[in-house]
């Protein structure tokens, strides 16, 4: 569908929207909480883009026409605009009770979200970025690179939704547990 030098541009376009959102919308809603973690960009996470780009090269000279499979990039986009809408509609309706880091304490204003997206959604942050994640990868028609995104970070939101729960089962009790039992996170294998 788009050639090799189309889809790197458009590819950049994505990563930047995503990231330049992030940030703004932090900047809206919870500007005290505004810092370089906002970006989401970390070593781990430019690492796992590079591998990604770097399949992506390595396999258009190897096996360029998979590479202008036209479903595959379809799809990749699909995923990505809806990983991008639950992200942000997450990021939107939990406001200023969103952060990019897990709180140990609760802040005076701290409270549950549990309408809007969350009332369907268990951590639709989290959710959100992982279809974005894997998007991106599906959209470059790579094959290990969706597969190696989905582990990782099914691993660091598996490992985060924990410390996360406890602590808001620290702050909010039963009314978190209630919550939680009746909401899922849509993440494979996460309750």
């Amino acid at each position: 569908m788009f050639g090799i030098f189309a889809t790197f541009l458009i590819l950049i376009t994505i990563y930047l929207f995503f990231h330049l959102s992030e940030v703004l919308l932090t900047y809206i809603y919870n500007p005290s909480h505004l810092s370089w973690e906002s970006t989401l960009i970390t070593w781990d996470y430019t690492y796992s883009v590079l591998g990604g780009l770097t399949e992506y090269i390595l396999s258009s000279f190897f096996i360029s026409s998979f590479k202008q499979n036209s479903f595959m990039q379809i799809l990749g986009l699909l995923l990505i605009i809806i990983g991008e809408l639950i992200r942000k509609v997450s990021m939107i309706t939990a406001q200023h009770n969103f952060t990019h880091e897990v709180q140990e304490e609760k802040r005076f204003n701290h409270r549950l979200v549990d309408f809007g997206i969350y009332k369907y959604i268990r951590h639709p942050g989290y959710l959100g970025f992982l279809i974005w994640a894997c998007g991106t990868q599906i959209f470059l028609c790579n094959i290990l690179s969706p597969i190696a995104f989905a582990i990782i970070l099914w691993k660091f939101f598996n490992e985060r939704i924990q410390d996360e729960e406890l602590n808001l089962i620290k702050f909010f009790g039963d009314e978190y547990r209630k919550y939680r039992s009746k909401t899922p996170t849509y993440i494979p294998f996460i309750k």
